[in-house]
């Protein structure tokens, strides 16, 4: 009976050993930035020049991807391009395609998230067939969008017709 005893509380140990280092780990990882815990830290610090990028940036994509055109309804821009790729590969989803790069970027103008109200935003596409790339300018200020390419114009002519 005595070895069942010691087996039993060497188990017993073993637990609260394991139940201590996940304690641990999930403490040290934190339940994550909160919203709130966000804006204490930029109320009581300066932010650095990539997270102030960084919120410019999401700010401007945020804009362009919904935009709706100038009467604001319909279809979204990031819908219209999606509706493009639909007419320019038929039957594929090359969205899905293994070889397909795309993504979106934007950046300020002039070199300054802080000061500069225009931003250059884009689209690009890499596929099997083509590299293509649709690209606005946004006054931030007004919230309007500029065609800075032909491929940027012809979707902001769908979207404002």
């Amino acid at each position: 009976m005595g070895k069942n005893k010691d087996a039993a509380i060497g188990f017993g140990v073993i637990i609260v050993i394991i139940v201590i280092v996940i304690g641990v780990v999930i403490w040290a990882m934190g339940p994550g930035e909160t919203e709130s815990a966000e804006q204490d830290r930029t109320d009581t610090q300066e932010l650095s020049y990539m997270e102030k990028f960084e919120i410019k940036e999401k700010e401007v994509l945020d804009l362009i991807k919904d935009y709706r055109g100038k009467d604001n309804s319909g279809l979204t821009l990031t819908e219209v391009i999606a509706m493009s790729m639909l007419v320019a590969y038929p039957g594929e989803d090359i969205i899905k395609n293994p070889s397909t790069v795309l993504g979106w970027s934007a950046l300020p103008v002039n070199g300054n998230p802080d000061a500069d109200t225009s931003w250059d935003a884009e689209f690009y596409l890499e596929t099997y067939r083509e590299t293509t790339s649709f690209e606005w300018t946004v006054d931030m200020e007004t919230k309007t969008i500029y065609p800075k390419n032909e491929n940027g114009k012809e979707i902001l002519d769908l979207l404002n017709d």
